[in-house]
């Protein structure tokens, strides 16, 4: 391709190095898949709450067009309420000692902010009872800041802390997912009680 665009040009290729202009897109090709992979592990990570097929979705860089029909066929016949029980693909099961382990609280979302070096990730500081807690979700195109300030949530709070885009995340913010958008899950239980 260079080669064509130099001798379209007419330039003289004897004066250019081919070797580092190929060198140099290389890396830049290489960081854009770099970038591309983090993006797709932190949203995956961020967004664990949305549908495996979601997931799925965002690594392979694909639409699973059967995996897809399936749901909307599940969906529309949720809908309608008619039509026969169809069993919802769920992930591995598990034992009620993992389920057990997880220590889900009520918290008010105090503020919210975009994250400055990400443009899908929103910012929160929550209070949880007698606690405040910075936790961050992937939920930037479905909700803007201002509209989530004073909702009630529901948190995993013993998740463990991770680092996303430098900024600390303690918790996760329970979302629902209806094929195209995240809904909030939410409560009227009072800020800090467990959620059984």
């Amino acid at each position: 391709l260079i080669l064509q665009l130099l001798s379209r040009n007419r330039v003289e290729i004897q004066d250019i190095r081919i070797s580092a202009l190929l060198e140099q897109y290389l890396d830049y090709l290489a960081e854009m898949r770099r970038m591309d992979l983090e993006i797709a592990s932190e949203f995956v990570a961020m967004a664990s709450h949305l549908t495996y097929i979601k997931a799925k979705t965002v690594l392979a860089g694909t639409e699973p067009v059967e995996e897809l029909d399936e749901l909307k066929k599940q969906q529309a016949a949720a809908k309608d309420g008619a039509g026969e029980n169809v069993p919802l693909r769920l992930k591995p099961e598990i034992e009620y000692g993992d389920f057990d382990k997880m220590d889900f609280r009520v918290g008010t979302i105090l503020s919210a902010e975009k994250h400055p070096d990400a443009d899908r990730l929103l910012v929160f500081q929550v209070q949880m009872g007698t606690e405040k807690r910075q936790i961050i979700s992937g939920v930037a195109k479905d909700f803007s800041p201002e509209e989530m300030v004073g909702k009630k949530v529901i948190v995993v709070a013993n998740l463990k802390p991770r680092m996303l885009r430098g900024m600390e995340s303690k918790g996760m913010i329970l979302f629902a997912e209806d094929g195209k958008h995240v809904k909030l899950v939410t409560t009227e239980a009072p800020d800090g009680n467990a959620v059984n």
